[in-house]
């Protein structure tokens, strides 16, 4: 007799289950209370399942769009089934396992799907134990019988404004009921593939509702007027005046000089809009680029950037052999697209009309369509200052924080 709960057993390689819906398991009872056993040397293929809490929906008027934070409850967990619980003895980079240590690079996403975009954000997943009688009421009073390790992700909701623009949401009667996404995980199984790992619970619990908005988003402005021949405007603005030394000291690969770049396509201190799409209106098909921008972690204040050669048109990843992530402010250093372990020069930029300037392909740098906040991943396809991908140390080093820093002011310049 044993108890009813699912057991595996591993044993060379092999995995025997064994499983019935009463409270016993009996061998040589009748064909209608007998126990199934199967044997199989085939691991179970990966998938999501099981989220919790069971069903969600998000209060979008939580935080707002002024200040772009997640909304109420923002936080789902989900079980990854068939996943090692542990990266020991494998090719993390190939076989879909969790890290056991902040050394172990980290190759996942969740990505939230709506109808108008997707947005991905990383994710790091972790082993917990599945305890039978946590309550120790049949253990002599010691809780728990640990059973079995599972992997697990906890996805967080993206920022207010991603949801409006991965939605569509554009403030018509057709939201008021609020807009879905569907979540789902990501796996880079190597620097140039990636795998959608595929959703197996229960139909339709991996979608989530937002609701509450606070306000319909404002409409794009349109892109500045070009400048005039005498408009002070062909001169650099505050970031790009006040650290040509800096970048003089690069060295950039086919760096057209800084009279080279003498046009503005976008700058928040001349009053362009806050808006993704307001950078793709004013600088798509411009020649190479220049960004700068002072970002603002905690109390402390970072002059970061990136230089390519690339327009920001079109979609998906751009090859630039040439492109540059720099800090200008504390340090002045720069890393090149390709230099990472993971990632190639043919991932330099990522386009996409939902995103603002966006590096990399785990991405190393990416900015959301509010041009504000976003995550950082530096290390993958841009090699870190100090530290490895996967590291606070690294992300840290570059910009502050994962995902919590903002950015104060920024520039973009072109030399068309």
């Amino acid at each position: 007799m044993l108890l009813a709960a699912p057991l595996s057993m591993f044993v060379a390689g092999a995995v025997i289950e064994m499983a019935d819906d009463d409270s016993t398991i009996l061998f040589g009872a009748n064909p209608h209370t007998q126990a199934v056993m199967s044997l199989g040397c085939t691991a179970p293929a990966i998938s999501m399942g099981t989220p919790f809490p069971a069903s969600h929906t998000y209060d979008m008027g939580i935080g707002g769009s002024e200040i772009d934070t997640p909304g109420f409850n923002q936080e789902i967990v989900m079980e990854v089934l068939g996943m090692s619980p542990t990266c020991i003895d494998k090719a993390p980079h190939i076989e879909p396992c969790v890290p056991h240590d902040e050394d172990t690079p980290n190759y996942y996403r969740c990505k939230w799907t709506g109808a108008a975009g997707e947005i991905e954000m990383p994710v790091t997943p972790y082993a917990e134990w599945i305890i039978l009688d946590p309550y120790g009421r049949s253990n002599g009073g010691h809780v728990g019988i640990k059973t079995d390790l599972v992997a697990k992700v906890n996805c967080t909701a993206p920022p207010y404004t991603s949801v409006v623009a991965a939605t569509g949401y554009d403030g018509t009667p057709a939201f008021a009921n609020g807009a879905q996404m569907t979540l789902s995980l990501v796996f880079a199984r190597n620097s140039t593939t990636q795998v959608d790992i595929p959703y197996g619970g229960e139909p339709g619990a991996n979608v989530v509702t937002f609701q509450g908005w606070v306000v319909p988003p404002a409409s794009p402005a349109p892109p500045a007027s070009p400048p005039s021949p005498h408009s002070p405007l062909l001169w650099p603005g505050n970031l790009f005046l006040n650290h040509q030394g800096s970048l003089a000291s690069f060295d950039l690969t086919s760096w057209p000089g800084f009279k080279g770049f003498s046009n503005l396509c976008w700058g928040s201190e001349r009053g362009d809009s806050w808006h993704g799409a307001v950078f793709h209106s004013g600088c798509n098909d411009k020649g190479y680029t220049l960004y700068i921008a002072r970002v603002k972690y905690s109390t402390s204040e970072k002059i970061v950037g990136a230089y390519t050669r690339v327009s920001w048109s079109g979609g998906g990843y751009s090859s630039d052999a040439s492109a540059v992530i720099f800090q200008l402010s504390p340090n002045v250093w720069k890393t090149t697209a390709g230099s990472g372990p993971y990632g190639t020069s043919s991932h330099a930029i990522y386009r996409s009309n939902n995103y603002g300037p966006t590096f990399g392909s785990s991405h190393d740098w990416h900015i959301s369509a509010n041009m504000k906040t976003g995550y950082v991943n530096m290390g993958y396809a841009y090699k870190c200052r100090v530290g490895n991908y996967g590291q606070n140390t690294c992300r840290d080093d570059f910009i502050g924080n994962q995902n919590g820093w903002s950015i104060q002011e920024a520039e973009m310049w072109s030399v068309n």
